[in-house]
């Protein structure tokens, strides 16, 4: 009897397990991948990297985050299904790193006045701003209808992606 109750608890389990891995229907196959984001010459690390596919809209998203090497080895995610690599495709690179502003942590917005409020609000955006110009990544990589990066990942060889943030102005 206590092996049949055993049992009944362990049998969850595995249900649960194969739910949250289970392949969605019309997912693609993946390829290794590595992306590799240099600014002036040195490794950028916590850079966001999307791939979007130039051919059609998907239901399946690729991309990553790179380390402190510069390097990242995109992910395609469909829900919560997430496989290291990327389809066999023809794709738009777009490259992003949101700064770190600091805020003061002091201020308490139920004390606020609107107008205080607006100036802080006012300041915050300057600091996003002069944030974002240092970090140094060109706007035109970062936006999907503008970006000049193509890549295109193949089913073999070595898919291996080399951007310079300087070479793009």
């Amino acid at each position: 009897m206590k092996l049949f109750q055993i049992l009944i608890l362990l049998l969850p389990i595995p249900v649960l397990i194969g739910c949250s891995s289970k392949k969605p229907d019309g997912f693609p196959s993946v390829y290794p991948a590595t992306i590799v984001i240099t600014q002036n010459g040195k490794p950028l690390e916590g850079a966001v990297v999307i791939l979007e596919s130039s051919a059609e809209r998907t239901r399946w998203s690729a991309g990553g985050k790179t380390d402190v090497t510069g390097s990242v080895q995109p992910a395609t995610v469909q829900g919560n299904y997430s496989v290291p690599g990327v389809p066999a495709e023809d794709f738009f690179v777009t490259i992003t790193k949101n700064p770190i502003v600091e805020i003061d942590q002091t201020v308490d917005p139920e004390t606020l006045t609107p107008q205080e409020r607006d100036r802080l609000n006012a300041e915050y955006e300057q600091k996003m701003i002069e944030a974002r110009k240092a970090v140094g990544i060109p706007e035109i990589l970062s936006v999907p209808q503008k970006t000049p990066l193509r890549w295109k990942v193949t089913t073999s060889g070595t898919n291996v992606l080399h951007v310079e943030t300087g070479d793009y102005k």
